[in-house]
């Protein structure tokens, strides 16, 4: 939503009808089967299947490359492990190894939107077919990890992952089906050609926690993480050339911090460091839309919890996140040919030194909770949602003013088996973003408005 319509009338609907649709379908089974041989042992497996069905049309695509997907996938997993206590519980070993197959079939259909103005009103299929795959994906995790008191006020531990991922990508489109055509209103949808992809990492960890005493705690913690390239970003390559060399993300965190308790007041905090490389991300490219690797960037903060017991009856919780996020070397190369671009320009753009995009601030909110002695089974909680300020785009020239939400929640236990509830959003029906962003160069922000003042009530059932 453009910013004179957010501002004036925020509850505009620009998609009627089947516009921007969703139609999601999941289901999921498992069991946890865990046994222990003896007191210092215990063994679990817990074998699960998934099958996942969503049709989307995605809004924010009608645009540029209006379509409809449909995406399916079902899982056959297993997640299996074994603890062991030694040295009279001071030390524990744990060992496993997740196991996750997935099958998935994507498929999209480009259609014609219909529009009354600025008002999307209905569509039509065109009978292309952008992209219909098959993508087979495997993936094995053994890990271990252990950890002992050394002393009997410092505990550490450490631990190991190695992550592999394959898949068998599949193009079931006819060689002949045509990947782009001329602009004005042509499209870009390159299709890799069948290839088998994989990835494979090792992730360590390190943690430790000192007693200050039985009531303060000091810890620190080390994590490696990494996460490969979903399926739609290596092969619904639009406009990306060789969107199936995509490296995986990876990332490197260090946390210090405070926890424990004084009386009725306990608290949390903790202090991070944060490196993620190779992020993949998607820009505007001319006129088109991509996808690549993009560098590196730094992101810190400090994290502060905290929750109080006023009375018996009155409690206070409180969560509070001061960051600061940096683009630190961040840059791919920016093409733009006629007739987008007079002259055409051909640059490589570094967004190095500013501040990452849609990331506020801080952030945080705070909740009083009632629950009266004389009333047994009543819970009533006012809370403040605060959302800071933050830059709609990667080169910091606009901006999001943030917002301030006030909910209220009350819920009554009739009994063991009936519950009635209520809750009141956005109390001082207060206009808000949920996300907003403009692309670089491009003045315009764009919204997503949030929900205006709404009531809620409903009846649990425990049967």
């Amino acid at each position: 939503m453009q910013e004179a319509d957010y501002l004036n009338d925020p509850e505009k609907n620009l998609y009627h009808g089947d516009i921007g649709l969703r139609d999601v379908q999941a289901m999921r089974l498992s069991s946890e089967i865990s046994f222990e041989p003896d007191a210092n042992h215990l063994v679990s497996i817990t074998p699960f299947l998934r099958d996942n069905r969503m049709t989307l049309m995605p809004s924010w695509m009608l645009s540029y490359d209006p379509n409809i997907q449909t995406t399916r996938f079902q899982s056959v997993g297993l997640l299996a492990k074994h603890r062991i206590r030694l040295d009279d519980r001071r030390s524990e070993l744990v060992y496993g190894v997740d196991i996750d197959y997935t099958p998935m079939q994507y498929r999209e259909k480009r259609i014609t939107p219909l529009r009354d103005g600025d008002i999307y009103t209905d569509y039509t299929l065109t009978g292309r077919v952008n992209y219909d795959f098959d993508a087979d994906q495997l993936s094995v995790s053994p890990y271990v990890q252990a950890s002992t008191r050394l002393t009997d006020t410092l505990q550490v531990s450490a631990g190991l992952r190695y992550d592999y991922f394959h898949v068998d990508y599949r193009d079931n489109l006819d060689a002949t089906t045509p990947e782009s055509q001329p602009n004005p209103g042509g499209f870009t949808h390159l299709r890799p050609d069948a290839d088998s992809l994989h990835y494979d990492h090792v992730s360590p960890k390190l943690g430790a926690i000192y007693d200050i005493s039985t009531a303060q705690q000091l810890f620190a913690n080390y994590r490696h993480s990494f996460r490969v390239p979903t399926a739609g970003q290596l092969f619904r390559g639009g406009s990306s050339v060789n969107s199936t060399e995509l490296e995986p993300v990876k990332a490197d965190s260090i946390e210090f911090g405070n926890r424990g308790a004084y009386g009725r007041i306990g608290y949390e905090i903790a202090v991070y460091h944060m490196r993620v490389r190779d992020d993949v991300v998607t820009y505007i490219d001319g006129a088109d839309r991509k996808v690549t690797n993009a560098g590196e960037t730094a992101h810190q903060g400090i994290e502060l919890s905290t929750d109080i017991e006023v009375s018996s009856e009155l409690s206070m919780h409180a969560a509070w996140t001061w960051t600061d996020q940096e683009y630190k070397d961040y840059q791919y190369v920016f093409s733009c040919f006629p007739p987008s671009c007079i002259p055409p320009v051909v640059e490589t753009r570094n967004y190095g030194g500013f501040k990452v995009g849609k990331a506020p601030e801080s952030f945080g909110n705070i909740s009083l909770r009632y629950q009266p002695d004389g009333l047994a089974g009543l819970t009533a909680e006012l809370e403040w949602e605060y959302l800071g300020d933050y830059y709609t785009d990667e080169t910091n020239t606009r901006s999001y003013r943030g917002h301030d939400l006030f909910n209220l929640r009350a819920e009554y236990r009739i009994n063991d088996n009936v519950t009635v509830y209520g809750r009141g959003m956005n109390l001082s029906d207060e206009t808000y973003s949920t996300y907003t962003s403009n692309q670089v160069g491009n003045p315009n922000i764009e919204y997503r408005p949030g929900t205006p003042r709404a009531w809620y009530v409903g009846v649990r059932l425990a049967l």
